[in-house]
């Protein structure tokens, strides 16, 4: 499957939290890594890629080249971090909301879980301070 822009922008909200799950050093692109990168596309569908070539067009050339032999679509490179999209057809991990599905647009409150964590504790500081203010302490003065 090859995302449109509508998919492209939704998978990049989905990455922002991800942490890089295969790391490129200074040898490149080994078996290992290469295995470990099939697993963790098949696994996850969408993950982060840190490479650590100090090149720039080296690392879009290995970017390149990694994608284009698992298949999978680079969703967007910025420095050493990359982001991975490989549709996993017998068990998707992500699913796309039917909004992007039928064409439409991608609605603002598509981040509605974390500004729902952010009310929680908002409200959770607002509490503590209420306790706090209604506990009476001893003055300290002596008299």
């Amino acid at each position: 499957m090859i995302p449109n822009n509508k998919h492209i922008r939704f998978l990049k909200t989905l990455c922002h939290p991800l942490s890089p799950v295969v790391r490129i050093g200074q040898k490149g692109v080994t078996e290992s890594v290469q295995n470990e990168l099939e697993i963790a596309l098949a696994h996850h569908e969408l993950i982060k890629i840190k490479v650590g070539v100090a090149d720039r067009e080296e690392r879009r050339a290995t970017v390149a080249a990694l994608a284009e032999k698992n298949e999978a679509t680079v969703i967007q490179q910025v420095g050493q971090i990359a982001v991975l999209f490989k549709r996993n057809h017998e068990k998707p991990a992500i699913e796309f909301p039917s909004s992007i599905k039928a064409g439409a647009r991608i609605p603002s409150n598509s981040k509605k879980p974390i500004d729902q964590k952010i009310s929680d504790k908002k409200a959770e500081a607002n509490k503590k301070r209420a306790l706090n203010a209604k506990r009476k302490r001893p003055s300290t003065k002596k008299r």
